[in-house]
């Protein structure tokens, strides 16, 4: 049987949206520094503008009956939108006047996502709703099974992009080239829409041939292209930019100085002395005779050299788990840079340093942590109790653990205190000996009972001359001033004024991640004063309030059921949007999940996603066979609410239990267990959309703005929740209890659906 006009553009549609949100959320990234909140403002800016889209198209449905043959124009429309949009992400900086490196305020951000996505996103939701509407005319008297496959067709579409995204197009095109070639196709299979065309055929053939004309010039001049873009992210002096499944990685070149950037954010400039000498030399001193060092990052910027320069030093094992950035530095900077690491004491292995180091083996006498700021969940993984509490089992005896992170060199203000007392409290709570080294950056070094500190800067002056080295930038004056006791006491007692506020020494962990909060109240007061205000206002809220809010709530819905119960539309529509709005935020906690078990998520994201839909399609297929049992529509459609709620609880419980599974579950293990439970919350999902449109049109042909309406609601739930989720709380809560209180608000749903639709013949 062949394919309805409507479901072959819908498919293209579902097709080109997902790999859209896929580029797109990786470019903005890059911009945004991979951090969660702009996450959150991402998806978000992404959702409303989908969803205004359908709402209009189904609108505009009702008022002018779209010809099929019309379809091709706005599908051209999206096609050519998918590479102009990543041109547009790409001179973002450019545009908005922000250089490489540079901290967006969080109102560009939004700004930004907003006007990269809009166009975009409005028109595929408006394509949705277009193609309902279509199929709902061409079968007047056809039950809402049959539009339904509307839904189906988007969700296959998106289902093939993704796994083609993750197989093929990642490991072989850059973003632009698979933006232009996914566009050129789209437009070669929009061809069979001319297929039984009536009237409006002759304006859409000229649409695809212009269309069709401009994807091609755009993949004949791709490389031009290409150079350019890059060129306007990341200006002129750009030396290589390239995409792996860990970062997008950027090398920038001022003079004689090479600046790494990983996601958007600053990694390691090289050759610089000073950075390299300060990571390294401290701890090494500190320790009498380092013999074995396990070092996690920074090797290719220099530090395996420094570290080389100790005499004692028999072995470096060196952790990295991108390749590629080890290869752009062999490929751009200077040998006397990475010369080091083809020294046969350095042993190089490109693996997960969470898993690397949880996996047990060999013990180091010294352990140094060159990774970046909490800023984000990939990074804050490296600074939780979880994590010190293998670090430690790692530690010789008497060994040195040593990182450093942001910090003021005298002055230390409200935020910034929280912050590092709370990474005071989270060492503390592991290793029992505890150093802070005030600077530019705050140095943490930490070891068991064995360790002894030196504080006394002269006498690893003294080790410094036996052990001949020579270093530039830390001198003796240099040692003084790190161990000065009054700049020490100093920190201590703002730390400990800080654990005085409602919240607390707070201690950091995985699906609690306090540094990572802080963190961020930290970048808020770097751009307005305002911003660290409501984080810090927002940290002295417990948990307890936010769970009476949602229980008020919960209760208010149940009451309203009792009382007044609005008509059907109303408590269907309000199931549609919290369902929405509790399936992306579990796609959120699955990702964020994903990262902190695996230590990457930039590549996994297209395969989550991806499946995600493909389980929206089946769960649009199958679930509705289940009125074959006699079950009314608005009875199943709550039970699939019932499933999802239950489906939330236990990935809670699925997520906590593989961080806790002793051993290492291997990538592709994790990966695989992911992508199973991606599929159920997309089966689930689907089914529930399903049912509640069979719900609102009973056995009467569906009208044509009810797919579309349902839709825009399913989206705006989901923008709404998901930005609620990202911007309070997963930062304060965790993403497993910011999940848990999401569902207990769709289970409150759920019985009001049952309370309004009983006795009704829901």
């Amino acid at each position: 049987m062949t394919p309805p006009l409507p479901f072959i553009a819908v498919s293209l549609t579902g097709f080109t949206s997902t790999l859209g949100q896929i580029l797109m959320v990786r470019e903005l990234l890059v911009i945004f520094y991979g951090n969660e909140l702009s996450t959150g403002w991402i998806f978000a800016a992404w959702l409303v503008w989908t969803a205004l889209g359908s709402g209009a198209g189904s609108r505009l449905a009702d008022q002018f009956p779209p010809k099929p043959a019309l379809l091709v124009i706005p599908l051209a429309g999206l096609a050519l939108l998918l590479p102009a949009s990543i041109l547009l992400i790409r001179a973002g900086r450019l545009l908005w006047g922000v250089g490489p490196g540079e901290i967006l305020p969080p109102l560009t951000m939004v700004a930004i996502s907003f006007a990269a996505t809009g166009p975009f996103c409005a028109l595929s939701g408006f394509l949705f709703s277009f193609c309902w509407s279509v199929q709902a005319r061409s079968t007047p008297t056809a039950s809402p099974g049959r539009t339904l496959g509307v839904y189906l067709g988007e969700a296959l579409g998106a289902a093939v992009s993704g796994v083609l995204f993750y197989f093929l197009l990642l490991p072989h095109f850059s973003a632009l080239g698979c933006a232009l070639g996914a566009a050129a196709a789209v437009l070669l299979c929009s061809a069979a829409l001319f297929r039984k065309a009536g009237s409006g055929k002759r304006m859409a053939v000229g649409v695809w041939l212009v269309a069709i004309a401009a994807a091609a010039g755009g993949l004949f001049t791709l490389p031009e292209m290409e150079t350019a873009s890059r060129r306007w992210q990341w200006g002129p002096d750009v030396v290589a930019v390239r995409d792996t499944p860990y970062h997008n990685l950027a090398m920038v070149r001022d003079a004689n100085l090479y600046t790494a950037f990983a996601n958007g954010l600053w990694l390691f400039s090289a050759p610089d002395p000073r950075l390299a000498e300060m990571a390294v030399h401290p701890a090494m001193l500190e320790h009498p005779a380092p013999e074995t060092v396990l070092l996690v990052g920074g090797g290719a910027a220099g530090l395996a050299r420094e570290i080389l320069k100790h005499p004692s030093v028999v072995r470096i094992d060196y952790v990295e788990p991108d390749p590629e950035l080890v290869r752009m530095v062999r490929d751009h900077l200077p040998r006397q840079v990475h010369a080091a690491l083809d020294d046969p004491r350095v042993r190089l292995f490109h693996q997960d340093p969470a898993a690397f180091i949880r996996a047990g083996g060999r013990r180091y006498d010294v352990m140094l942590l060159n990774v970046g700021d909490p800023m984000n969940a990939e990074m804050n993984r490296f600074y939780t109790v979880e994590f010190y509490e293998d670090v430690r089992r790692r530690l010789a005896p008497g060994g040195i653990f040593s990182f450093s992170v942001s910090s003021a060199p005298d002055m230390v203000g409200p935020a910034q205190a929280r912050f590092l007392g709370s990474v005071d409290a989270t060492l503390e709570a592991v290793f029992p000996t505890v150093l802070l080294l005030p600077g530019e950056t705050a140095r943490f070094l930490a070891g068991g009972e064995e360790t002894v500190f030196v504080t006394d800067p002269g006498v690893l002056a003294e080790r410094m001359g036996k052990r001949r080295l020579e270093p530039r930038h830390l001198r003796e004056f240099h040692l003084q001033d790190l161990l000065d006791p009054f700049r020490r006491d100093y920190f201590q007692s703002v730390m400990s004024e800080a654990a005085k506020t409602a919240e607390g020494r707070r201690i950091n962990r995985d699906f609690r991640p306090v540094c990572y909060f802080y963190s961020l109240t930290l970048w808020g007061a770097q751009l307005h004063t305002g911003f660290k205000d409501v984080f810090l206002a927002a940290s002295g809220l417990g948990k307890g309030w936010v769970w009476a809010v949602a229980a008020a709530l919960a209760a208010i819905s149940i009451g309203l059921s009792l009382t007044l119960r609005p008509r059907r539309g109303f408590w269907v529509g309000s199931a549609v949007f919290l369902a929405g709005g509790t399936a992306i935020v579990c796609q959120m906690a699955l990702l964020i999940g994903f990262q902190i078990l695996a230590g990457y998520v930039y590549r996994q994201m297209a395969l989550i996603i991806s499946l995600f839909m493909a389980g929206l399609a089946l769960g649009a297929a199958l679930i509705p066979r289940l009125r074959k049992t006699g079950r009314p529509p608005g009875s199943l459609l709550v039970w699939v609410q019932a499933g999802l709620c239950l489906y939330g609880i236990g990935l809670t419980g699925i997520l906590m239990g593989l961080h806790g599974w002793p051993g290492n579950l291997s990538a592709a293990a994790l990966g695989v267990i992911f992508s199973l439970l991606s599929v159920l919350g997309g089966i689930l999902a689907g089914g529930h959309f399903a049912m509640a449109l069979e719900s609102l049109a009973g056995e009467r042909a569906a009208p044509a703005s009810i797919g579309g309406g349902l839709y825009a609601l399913d989206l705006g739930g989901s923008a709404v929740i998901a930005a609620v989720a990202a911007l309070f709380l997963m930062p304060l809560y965790g993403p497993l209890s910011a999940l848990r209180i999401v569902v207990f608000l769709l289970a409150g749903n759920a019985a009001s659906l049952w309370i309004a639709l009983n006795g009704r013949g829901g």
